[in-house]
């Protein structure tokens, strides 16, 4: 019975992503819609880099692409994730059980001895990885937004301290909005 809420859980976040087309080819490019003056239109090309383009006379600065969008897909990825640690888990027991080990050894490449998240307890894990996808959005972000360009040495400087060892704030979209407000 277990497996199966999980198998649910696991179709339910599949097809949460798939109907938010986050990986579908068909969206190279975000259409630019009219937007009010003072927004970031972000502008995605194939490989996904953007180039951001300021609007001026206007004094809020909004994202064009979509924040909800951004904080369902990492909320589903994490989901997804914590689905598949669950789901090692049990594969690892079962190959244990039968005289396979452990995945921490057979799920290695040979002379590659690193360890990896995913074969770790999900309340070991989940903090770490939650903080590292945070990590990458919050970079991808400011790189996005040409924040980082507007800041001098000192506030850059901070910043990168800040994402690599200080508290990150949760993605979500309050904590998104206020930091481009």
């Amino acid at each position: 019975m277990r497996d199966s809420g999980r198998q649910h859980d696991l179709l339910r976040v599949a097809f949460l992503i798939y109907t938010l087309n986050i990986y579908s080819p068909l969206f190279h490019r975000i259409m630019r819609l009219p937007l009010p003056a003072g927004t970031f239109a972000f502008i995605w090309t194939k490989n996904m880099q953007t180039e951001a383009e300021v609007l001026t006379d206007h004094n809020e600065l909004i994202c064009s692409t979509s924040i909800e969008r951004i904080v369902t897909g990492r909320n589903a990825a994490l989901s997804l994730i914590e689905i598949l640690i669950h789901k090692l888990d049990d594969i690892s027991r079962l190959t244990s059980s039968i005289g396979g080990d452990v995945a921490e050894h057979w799920a290695m490449r040979q002379g590659h001895s690193f360890d990896c998240w995913l074969m770790q307890p999900v309340d070991k894990a989940m903090p770490v990885i939650t903080r590292n996808i945070d990590r990458s959005i919050w970079r991808d972000l400011m790189l996005k937004s040409g924040m980082l360009t507007l800041m001098d040495a000192e506030a850059r400087s901070q910043w990168a301290k800040n994402l690599e060892g200080g508290d990150l704030p949760a993605i979500s979209e309050a904590n998104i909005l206020s930091t481009f407000e």
